[in-house]
């Protein structure tokens, strides 16, 4: 693999740079959510096309700059270590380039990308190996890597050649005392319907239930939370959309995020439910929800197609 800086210079170049000194370790994501802590395993989850590669490089820029994800606050910089197992270094400085111009004063100590688009065998001891010198050498407090079939051989559906992968990644949090985020894709034949789409990393069944957080980024910017929402009281956003600063924003309105609950409980009845129905399912007033529907004529409209198709089969 090739260890980018993410400096001015990686963006015209690809050149390795060994950064041998030990940052002191801090509270991971002070002031941010715990989800994040040394020691937690967090699976983002989404299909093909969807942008969680992108999400997941913003994460990384956005945590060695000191910035939080969905409200903006600042908090001491972490250093990041993003391992890209998908993507070329051509590739990578391409996406790189809009994050680095978002995060002007970012140091770029602070963030180390490493291409390593061959995958890893996380079952084999020579890549654990690597991986263990790895996160020896740069010492980060966050690591971002994935997507999750292609670290370990073999058949990722087989519990034989997934599990130990898992186990390692596991051993190396500990050893480390890190937090990592791992991409994973849905499994095939991911739905147009909402409600028939398969929130499951593909491949083995283990990872339903391997992770302590899970989040499934749906192509409209939707955020759901396969693995359960252990705290109401996060800043994880119902919703982020595409553009701005960033590549991806938190939806900050309470008319868009109420009208993102209002679309959520119509998804998981698969039918058109009253105002009142719809009410008595979001806790919301009668009133507040006549008025969300009215304020969101065009989405409402798209809601009131998707159901007449998901009804009959052909649009009304």
């Amino acid at each position: 693999g090739v260890a980018l800086p993410v400096d001015d210079a990686v963006l015209r170049h690809v050149r390795v740079r060994d950064v041998s000194l030990r940052f002191g370790k801090r509270e991971v994501f002070r002031g941010l959510d715990a989800d994040f802590e040394p020691g937690t395993i967090s699976v983002l989850l989404g299909g093909s096309g969807t942008g969680k590669s992108t999400l997941l490089r913003q994460w990384g820029i956005q945590a060695g700059a000191g910035i939080h994800p969905f409200t903006g606050h600042t908090f001491p910089p972490i250093k990041v270590l993003l391992l890209d197992l998908e993507n070329s270094p051509r590739q990578t400085r391409r996406a790189l380039r809009p994050l680095r111009l978002a995060a002007p004063h970012i140091d770029p100590q602070l963030v180390i990308i490493e291409c390593r688009q061959e995958g890893l065998d996380l079952t084999t001891g020579t890549d654990r190996a690597w991986l263990d010198q790895l996160l020896t050498a740069h010492h980060p407090d966050l690591l971002i890597t994935g997507p999750i079939y292609k670290m370990a051989g073999g058949n990722p559906n087989d519990e034989v050649d997934a599990k130990p992968a898992a186990l390692a990644i596991d051993a190396l949090r500990a050893k480390h005392d890190i937090a990592v985020i791992l991409e994973a894709h849905t499994r095939k034949g991911e739905s147009s319907n909402p409600r028939h789409r398969p929130k499951e990393p593909f491949g083995w069944s283990g990872w339903m239930r391997w992770p302590e957080f899970g989040i499934h980024l749906s192509k409209d910017g939707e955020i759901t939370h396969w693995r359960g929402m252990r705290d109401a009281t996060r800043d994880i956003p119902d919703a982020l959309t595409r553009g701005g600063k960033w590549p991806w924003s938190p939806i900050t309105s309470v008319n868009e995020s109420r009208f993102f609950h209002i679309k959520r409980v119509i998804e998981e009845a698969g039918e058109l439910l009253s105002e009142r129905d719809i009410a008595d399912r979001t806790g919301m007033s009668q009133p507040m929800v006549h008025r969300v529907i009215a304020d969101n004529p065009g989405p409402w409209q798209a809601l009131r197609y998707w159901t007449d198709v998901n009804s009959s089969g052909s649009p009304q």
